[in-house]
């Protein structure tokens, strides 16, 4: 009997430390990457119990952020380009663990496209 328990808490260790290193437990990164040729001003992603700001993002470049949702989330993007201001209601899913990583593309025109994966 106590050498079942020895191995079910080894196994319980191996898995633990595998979800571990696949970043199971990890919150979800959000990158904006701005493809316009202007600058992205007052960028506010919002998602379920959480918003997070980035003032600024040069053109060409991105921008990453952790986010804590309160469970399962979508996100709202909304930001200011060339004195325009733009929301984008993203149909994407990610949670408070898993290690999602969320893509934000904006494109030139402000179209903004959203994907998420799991894990790292």
């Amino acid at each position: 009997m106590k050498q079942n328990a020895i191995r079910f808490l080894l196994l319980a260790a191996a898995v633990a430390g595998m979800l571990h290193v696949v970043g199971y437990w990890d919150p979800p990164v959000i990158r904006v990457s701005n493809a316009t040729e202007v600058e992205l001003r007052d960028v506010t992603l919002t998602g379920r119990g959480f918003v997070e700001k980035i003032p600024r993002i040069d053109p060409g470049q991105s921008a990453e952020v952790v986010a804590h949702p309160a469970g399962e989330s979508s996100l709202a993007v909304a930001f200011v380009a060339d004195g325009r201001a733009v929301r984008a209601d993203a149909d994407t899913y990610f949670e408070g663990l898993g290690g999602y990583r969320v893509q934000v593309d904006v494109a030139p025109g402000f179209g903004v496209s959203v994907r998420s994966r799991a894990g790292n």
